[in-house]
């Protein structure tokens, strides 16, 4: 698949307009060092570190709901991390198993289009 750098939305319209068929893999286009960011993202994070800085610097200070604030923080982050690392290592070792391990479960009777067989024979209906 061609990669494609948009340079604005009326290219972005002609590509869905005329389709990728004409594209060969000689017409990559090289990728830029960076990655194009808007500049209101920037803005935002600069605004949400200054928020951070701030009700650090005031639990620092003693106040009490800052540091209520800052703890509830760090009790996010942690919780968030712990949880992505048991997530990790739990799909890990369901991937090892499933790809490298021996299977110790039996094959199934369905899987042949028969019904498994029955270990008490079933009632006669006669005397019903």
């Amino acid at each position: 698949m061609p990669v494609i750098i948009l340079e604005n939305w009326h290219s972005f319209s002609q590509i869905l307009g005329e389709g990728l068929a004409g594209m060969t893999l000689e017409d990559d286009v090289s990728q830029p060092f960076l990655p194009r960011v808007r500049m209101i993202w920037l803005f935002v994070a600069i605004t949400v570190v200054a928020i951070a800085l701030g009700i650090i610097r005031a639990a620092d200070q003693g106040q009490s709901f800052a540091a209520a604030f800052v703890f509830t923080g760090v009790f996010l982050f942690l919780f968030s991390l712990f949880s992505g690392l048991s997530f990790t290592f739990s799909y890990l070792f369901g991937f090892v198993e499933k790809n490298f391990g021996e299977s110790t479960v039996t094959a199934s009777p369905f899987a042949e289009g028969r019904l498994p067989e029955q270990i008490l024979p079933p009632n006669s209906t006669e005397n019903v």
